[in-house]
Order: C-alpha cells, then sequence, then structure tokens
C-alpha cells in the first residue's frame, strides 16, 4: 500500500514521480505522489482556468490535460525548482491554446451567446444585464483605476503593476481594493 504523502513539498513530490519507472513499487508511489499534487493544486488550478478558458464547459477538459500534460512530462520537463509556477504556466499556455483552437462562430456574440450554464434565456439575458452594468460602472471609475483593475483581472503581480503603471506596490493594492469597493457598491446600486 502506497505511504502518506501529505507532508511532502511539491518538489519532492515531483522527484518521486520522475522516478516511477524504476520498479512497480515506485509506480505505485509515484501515482499517489501525482494525486497528492492533484488534491493540493486542483481547485485552484481550476479556478484560473475558469478565468481565462472562453467556455465554461470546457474548464473540466482543459484542467484535465493540463494533468496529463503534467504527468507525462515530469520526468524531463521539470526542473525541479518551483512545481506551482511550473504548473500554472503549463495551465497558462494550455487556455492560450484551447481558446486559439476554439474558432469564434459568426453568431457567437454576447446578444446571442446561450447562457454558459444551460439556464433558461431569462438567466442569459439577467447575467447580459449584470455584464453591462458591470462595463457602465468601470466606465464611471478614474482613468488609473481602470487600468489598475484591468492589470489584475490579467493577473499581474502587485509589483508588475506598480511597474507599469507607476506606483508603489502597497499604493496600487490599496488602490485595487477602493476600486473593487466602488464597483460593487455601483453595481449594487444599478441592479436594485
Amino acid at each position: 500500500m502506497p505511504e502518506d504523502l501529505d507532508h511532502f513539498r511539491d518538489e519532492e513530490l515531483t522527484a518521486i514521480v520522475g522516478r516511477r519507472a524504476q520498479s512497480t513499487h515506485a509506480m505505485s508511489v509515484a501515482r499517489t505522489a501525482m494525486e497528492t499534487l492533484y488534491h493540493r493544486h486542483a481547485r485552484p488550478l481550476r479556478s484560473f482556468l475558469a478565468a481565462r478558458v472562453n467556455r465554461r464547459a470546457d474548464v473540466e477538459d482543459v484542467h484535465q490535460t493540463v494533468w496529463e500534460h503534467i504527468w507525462g512530462h515530469l520526468p524531463s520537463g521539470f526542473d525541479g525548482r518551483n512545481f506551482r509556477a511550473w504548473l500554472y504556466q503549463i495551465a497558462r499556455n494550455a487556455a492560450i491554446d484551447h481558446n486559439r483552437k476554439r474558432r469564434p462562430d459568426t453568431r457567437d456574440d454576447l446578444e446571442t451567446r446561450p447562457d454558459p450554464h444551460g439556464n433558461s434565456p431569462e438567466a442569459g439575458m439577467a447575467e447580459q444585464a449584470l455584464k453591462a452594468t458591470l462595463q457602465r460602472c468601470l466606465e464611471k471609475l478614474e482613468t488609473a483605476l481602470i487600468a489598475l483593475v484591468r492589470a489584475r483581472l490579467a493577473v499581474l503581480s502587485y509589483s508588475e503593476i506598480s511597474q507599469k503603471l507607476s506606483l508603489a506596490p502597497e499604493r496600487a493594492h490599496k488602490l485595487y481594493h477602493k476600486a473593487k469597493k466602488q464597483l460593487q457598491t455601483c453595481v449594487e446600486r444599478e441592479m436594485s
């Protein structure tokens, strides 16, 4: 029976997975190590992909593709330094590849796109109204705050944003949360 590997660091687990071809026991332990990595990272990775994959229905497929890539490339493709960074780089690339392969249909615009949750047309209309409200509220923010919100939505770190916008990282963080609060208040006011 494979041992409990929860106390191992990611980099130790990847080394175990990389040695899986040495014996039957090594393969069994490698599977357990891979499951441990999966359980640690699956939920946040799925959220990361949900923000980047155009269709929500495709998120799980891309998620599975990422983990298949990890399993297949761990012995040779990972340098052993920062597993999480490597995982998210693969996920980012997988999302980009997936979105490129799925060519937009000429009929697939914001007004006619079916609700991604398979809900009624009314639910789709409510989601479109929320998007329109959010866009109006975003336009009401100061120009600097708009750039800051868009940079955060593009998953830039505060240090990257501070360089891009010539702000101290602490100031960027504070302004982002101010903008977020303003957006929330605006959306709540317009939707009520």
